[in-house]
């Protein structure tokens, strides 16, 4: 399969295609601003110094969506680590093995 858009000019038309239509439909997205209370914990303190707890907020967000791949990826190495020491099991029976006896041929005179 060739996945190359250059080579081929099928794949070129709908790849220009896409891009167009992309375009097209993002060009068309408003801006967003954020709601008044967010807007408030964002700007700087009384004092004039920079409001630190947006910042922590965001890294417990970031800690919070890291946890559940930390697990799976550990539990997963874990896994495989435990299977590849075990080697293998059971040893399977070659094709060979599987097959009748050809019965043995008769001399022909």
């Amino acid at each position: 399969m060739n996945l190359n858009v250059n080579e081929n000019p099928m794949r070129r038309g709908l790849f220009l295609a896409a891009l167009i239509v992309g375009c097209a439909v993002s060009g068309g997205v408003p801006s967003v601003e954020a709601c008044p209370l967010c807007k408030a914990a964002n700007e700087a303190d009384q004092n004039g110094e920079p409001n630190t707890k947006p910042m922590a907020y965001m890294y417990s967000i970031l800690f919070m969506l890291a946890m559940p791949a930390t697990l799976l990826g550990s539990y997963g190495l874990i896994f495989w680590r435990t299977v590849r020491a075990a080697g293998p099991q059971v040893e399977l029976p070659l094709e060979a093995d599987l097959l009748p006896e050809a019965p043995a041929a008769s001399p022909s005179a």
